[in-house]
């Protein structure tokens, strides 16, 4: 997937297909700053589809249910 193919929804997107997302990677990925990226995914921790693992540079999302509304 190129950069100028994602939308809004690339940060949810990856992490359905991946699983685990680190976070480096998903900005160099989507072209995302850190806190952006931390705007898209924190809802879905708080809805219980994610989990944060780790802290700063070594943060991952992991995805704790995969379907189709992550």
């Amino acid at each position: 997937m190129r950069r100028a193919e994602l939308g809004l929804g690339a940060p949810r997107n990856l992490l359905r297909e991946r699983g685990s997302l680190p976070n480096a990677e998903a900005q160099a990925a989507t072209g995302l700053d850190a806190a952006t990226l931390r705007l898209h995914l924190q809802p879905l921790v708080a809805e219980g589809s994610a989990t944060v693992a780790g802290q700063k540079c070594g943060t991952r999302y992991v995805a704790t249910r995969i379907g189709s509304n992550p």
